[in-house]
């Protein structure tokens, strides 16, 4: 934007020489593009501060608590850890926790062990597939087994009940009912939520 008054007397005679050399250097196009950008986003500026003024007291009213939304995975729990800290120490409400991806053990074929193999085979028909799915079971039902472990390092930490889990889902969330299926799990009851889960196998 353009200074005024001695700004202006004082801007002239030491831009005009630094003017000439970015034009040399990056060109006018350049020089032109930006200024006008810069004019076009002074007048967003008000905009701006009026919605940091609403986020302010939407964040200072007493209905607003914060949530911490984190991966199973051990770095993530770090962090999810770190965050809640800062939570206390600002005296923020804390809500609790949401753990999004979370591999669920499949109960129900857990207790198969050498039997899956025969079992996938027989049904399969084919022994070389049957291992391979078998072996894929296998490091599904360790990856289920780091996550509980990991959630249930993070309910210690924080000394939280207050941890929804969110499944690793079979695709991408992109579309409202992607959208629909993790409503289900945000807002189930304890006990539906431990329903839904019973009812995940590997697919």
């Amino acid at each position: 934007m353009k200074p005024t008054g001695l700004a202006a007397k004082v801007a002239g005679r030491g831009a005009s020489v630094a003017l000439s050399v970015f034009k040399r250097i990056v060109g006018f196009d350049l020089l032109a593009d930006l200024a006008e950008f810069f004019n076009a986003f002074s007048g967003m500026v008000d905009g701006f501060q009026a919605r940091a003024k609403r986020v302010n007291s939407l964040l200072g009213d007493p209905r607003t608590c914060f949530l911490v939304v984190c991966g199973p995975q051990g770095e993530p729990v770090d962090e999810a850890v770190y965050f809640h800290r800062k939570l206390v120490e600002a005296k923020l409400p804390f809500g609790g926790v949401i753990v999004n991806k979370v591999h669920y053990p499949a109960a129900n074929l857990a207790g198969n062990g050498g039997d899956l193999r025969a079992s996938l085979a027989e049904k399969l028909g084919d022994d070389d597939l049957a291992e391979r799915v078998a072996e894929n079971f296998s490091d599904y039902q360790a990856l289920a087994e780091r996550d509980a472990a990991n959630i249930g390092r993070l309910e210690r930490e924080m000394r939280s009940r207050g941890v929804i889990r969110i499944p690793y889902l079979d695709e991408d969330v992109h579309d409202l009912a992607g959208l629909a299926e993790i409503n289900r799990y945000l807002f189930a009851s304890g006990k539906e939520r431990k329903a839904l889960a019973a009812g995940l196998g590997v697919s």
